[in-house]
């Protein structure tokens, strides 16, 4: 996850946002601005922890029903 600080002259933005950025903050960003980005990109990745751990087990149950049903056929 990244928070950038200061403009970002990079017309491939596209590209670091696919990469994590979470925010982009002015380059003296308050206090407040600052508590605020850092608490968004933490409840990011708990958010994409929990997707990614739902997502395991969702295919271990698959694979687990998969072999139950072949093994009654």
């Amino acid at each position: 996850m990244l928070l950038l600080i200061g403009k970002v002259q990079d017309p491939g933005l596209d590209r670091i946002i696919e990469h994590g950025l979470a925010s982009l903050l002015d380059p003296a960003p308050s206090q407040n601005t600052l508590y605020v980005a850092v608490r968004n990109a933490f409840h990011t990745m708990e958010a994409h922890g929990r997707a990614e751990s739902r997502g395991k087990w969702l295919n271990r149950y698959r694979y687990e029903l998969g072999s139950w049903s072949r093994s009654r056929a």
